[in-house]
């Protein structure tokens, strides 16, 4: 018999806390969001400084500029030890977290609005969308988030939002260029509706010249009526905007879309496959459905919701821990705290955090594609994914484990959770390494 806050640390959590305690119920899970610690200071004038820095630098190197090089080498270096920074807050945030449950909701919402790091841009704005567009936003109402997330200057980069131009603006006509539907088509398919609900490329085109004023600079998100399609705009049969374009009618769209039945079964089935496992069920997506579209798309609804649900706490463990899940369990079991995290040297985090992902098939910030990181177990344990695990058990055992005895680091780790097998396979292991490797490649580890 799993006990409840054992199972909730794995389910919910990055794994049980150093002191073993935490929340078995709803009840506490749910109050253990309201302790999250203070908002990040929002970074964005020194994020774009250093890129219109690197911008300006590259431009002098192209054209031979006395001293060009090693202004060049400078720069890039302050991006190179912001990014290992950021990796850094991440991980710790993770590790250091009391019960973790806000954590695994934060890179689950990072995920749902998924932006590639594709460029040198993107890779120094992306930690900015996370915890400004984001974080702030996870216990609160999905219309919020969703209205931060589509008019972030990282979303509007990524998804060639800065390239779209009403056919029919003044500015379109200017520069002869027309509407880009990247934007309109992902919030209709993966952040909102989903793929699979009812509407045409019709709603995706209107609803794409409805988007054309969104843009950025270095203040931030701007609208540019210049660049916005004139006249109304109908998108699933609802019309929006008039002769004068302005954000208001982009905005209204945005909050229909997120009280939409459609979307807050999308959300719903997400949810529900991300923290507990396919397929949904559809009456446990419906009850989540009907309490977030009740509370005025209140995302603490659908929560609370999916918690009370028992299948919530069925003791089968059907998830498997996508890499950096696992890295940052494996450091939360070893006991370190979110302090040591923030101290190691850039190079142990590119070496220990973001290679080891890359290995594992998790490449940082850089999923497959738009719709994110693959949820089902499959695309993790496979021959090569299995191989680069037990290699990163090895690796993590002989560099960070060397003093822990493997028969505390288990309990540690897994608590009620090891099985009888595993306990005497660890208790007979020839070395001390061996041990705690059969720790961290043992599918109790590697499932939640």
């Amino acid at each position: 018999m799993i006990p409840p806050a054992t199972l909730a640390a794995f389910r919910f959590g990055y794994g049980p806390a150093p002191d073993g305690a935490g929340p078995g119920d709803a009840a506490g899970l749910l109050a253990s969001l309201a302790e999250t610690g203070p908002a990040a200071r929002d970074d964005w004038d020194d994020r774009h400084a250093l890129l219109r820095e690197r911008r300006a630098a590259r431009k002098d190197r192209r054209a031979q500029v006395a001293g060009a090089e090693a202004r060049n080498r400078k720069i890039n270096t302050a991006y190179r030890e912001l990014r290992l920074r950021d990796h850094k807050i991440r991980l710790s945030a993770a590790v250091g977290a009391p019960v973790g449950f806000d954590q695994r909701l934060r890179a689950f919402w990072d995920d749902h609005f998924t932006i590639q790091a594709q460029d040198a841009t993107l890779k120094l704005l992306l930690p900015h969308f996370h915890t400004q567009a984001i974080a702030p936003h996870i216990t609160g109402r999905f219309r919020d988030m969703l209205r931060a997330a589509s008019t972030h200057p990282a979303m509007l980069l990524y998804l060639d939002q800065t390239r779209s131009f009403g056919p029919n603006s003044r500015a379109g006509w200017q520069r002869g260029l027309g509407l880009n539907e990247n934007l309109a088509r992902e919030i209709l398919e993966l952040h909102t509706l989903g793929v699979d609900a009812s509407y045409a490329q019709t709603d995706v085109r209107e609803f794409a010249e409805l988007l054309t004023g969104l843009h950025w600079d270095a203040e931030g998100f701007r609208f540019r009526p210049l660049r916005a399609e004139p006249g109304a705009e109908t998108v699933l049969g609802q019309r929006y905007g008039g002769d004068d374009a302005d954000l208001a009618p982009v905005l209204a769209a945005l909050d229909d879309l997120a009280a939409h039945p459609d979307t807050a079964r999308h959300l719903a089935r997400k949810l529900v496959v991300h923290f507990i496992g396919a397929p949904a069920p559809a009456d446990l997506v419906g009850a989540m459905a009907e309490a977030y579209l009740s509370a005025d798309t209140s995302l603490m609804a659908l929560y609370e919701t999916m918690l009370q649900d028992k299948r919530a706490w069925a003791p089968a463990f059907a998830k498997v821990r996508q890499p950096f899940e696992l890295i940052a369990a494996a450091c939360r079991s070893a006991g370190f705290d979110a302090a040591q995290i923030m101290a190691q040297r850039p190079g142990v985090i590119a070496r220990d955090l973001l290679n080891q992902q890359a290995r594992m098939g998790q490449l940082p910030w850089r999923p497959d594609g738009p719709d994110g990181w693959a949820e089902d177990p499959e695309t993790w344990i496979t021959p090569v994914g299995l191989a680069a695990r037990l290699r990163w058990a090895q690796d993590f055992s002989a560099r960070h484990l060397g003093d822990h005895d493997p028969r505390a680091f288990l309990n540690s780790a897994l608590g009620p959770r090891a099985s009888a097998v595993l306990r005497s396979a660890v208790a007979g292991a020839e070395s001390r390494r061996d041990g705690l490797t059969l720790v961290l490649a043992s599918p109790e580890f590697n499932r939640r």
